[in-house]
């Protein structure tokens, strides 16, 4: 079982063994049960020690169940470290090592049901686990940072291909146009202010007001960026946002409710944001091309800045906060 946290620039997943435990323990009071049995067909009689062996054995078993119910991996990725820890109750009891982000090359999975680290050219083993929840753990690593996933280990369990050398294009923000934007793809460079940032995903949300924006997802170890680009039939605008956790805001609506019932004013870092402009459309990616269908509410104060919330489907809500680029876009 896993259970991850991810803000901006860091992200911790905790993983606990429970097939292990559960393994564990029945083998032990299947081991008992069978020697007791033997030892009573053998003896004919109803041995005292032999059931003090099985409680004793039952009790050990109760205390290890507890023990490692308790105990649980943690992996920390913060500024431009992976650190690997053991906890037992939400306290640290042991470091297995801090991992360098500039010298991780791949994770990977093998058949024995264990998660790998391909490390500055070494494999190095860092848990054990059930498949489906190594799988997830990897997925979570690569994608926060932002590593191809190549095939590295014989004994892999997903298929992968080689790894390829593609060729990235690079861009500068203030030099993109139009169509650089249309055409922008996935593991391209962007660089904001000499920072170099990786497209991480990229979608189209496609409005019923007849606007369309396009919404780049930019990464780096330790910052991630939005593209938020704006197409109407007036003008086209490019903003960059960053990602806000929706408990930010004193907002007493349900995130079940649609976004027209959100209030009128959302007071933020000491600014007024009043709502501006709320559509329906649909949002598609390369992960969901049919399209998903969405709502949008933007907020805007007074210098310009504003509050984008979008919901996809029922539950899935994101806000961002964003700004406009003083860069006028040409084809």
């Amino acid at each position: 079982m896993i259970d991850y946290k991810k803000e901006l620039g860091s992200i911790e997943i905790n993983i606990r063994n429970y097939h292990k435990i559960a393994k564990t323990i029945s083998y032990t009071l299947f081991l008992t049960f069978v020697f007791k049995t033997i030892f009573d067909v053998l003896t004919r009689s109803q041995f005292q020690a032999m059931n003090l062996l099985f409680l004793v054995s039952g009790l050990l078993s109760t205390t290890y169940y507890y023990i490692n119910k308790n105990m649980y991996y943690k992996i920390h990725i913060i500024d431009d470290e992976m650190l690997y820890h053991l906890y037992f109750r939400k306290k640290c009891i042991h470091t297995f090592y801090n991992y360098a982000l500039k010298d991780i090359e791949q994770f990977y999975v093998t058949k024995d049901n264990s998660l790998h680290l391909l490390y500055n050219n070494k494999h190095i083993k860092l848990l054990e686990g059930k498949q489906m929840d190594l799988l997830n753990v990897e997925n979570l690593l690569e994608n926060f940072l932002g590593l191809q996933d190549y095939k590295v280990h014989e004994d892999e369990v997903l298929e992968k291909v080689e790894k390829v050398n593609k060729k990235v294009n690079t861009h500068n923000i203030w030099d993109l146009n139009i169509t650089k934007l249309s055409s922008m793809n996935k593991k391209d460079i962007v660089s904001i202010d000499e920072e170099h940032f990786e497209v991480n995903q990229l979608y189209k949300l496609k409005l019923n007001d007849g606007e369309h924006n396009t919404i780049i997802h930019l990464q780096n170890p330790t910052n991630e960026y939005i593209l938020f680009y704006r197409k109407n039939m007036y003008e086209s605008t490019l903003y960059t946002e960053k990602i806000l956790n929706y408990y930010e805001f004193e907002i007493k609506t349900s995130i079940n409710k649609t976004l027209d019932r959100f209030p009128t004013i959302i007071h933020f870092l000491g600014k007024n944001f009043k709502k501006d402009t709320i559509s329906k459309g649909t949002i598609n990616s390369h992960l969901s091309p049919d399209g998903n269908s969405c709502e949008q509410l933007i907020y805007l104060s007074e210098d310009g800045d504003y509050l984008r919330f979008l919901k996809i489907g029922e539950k899935n809500l994101s806000l961002f906060e964003g700004r406009r680029l003083q860069l006028k876009l040409t084809s």
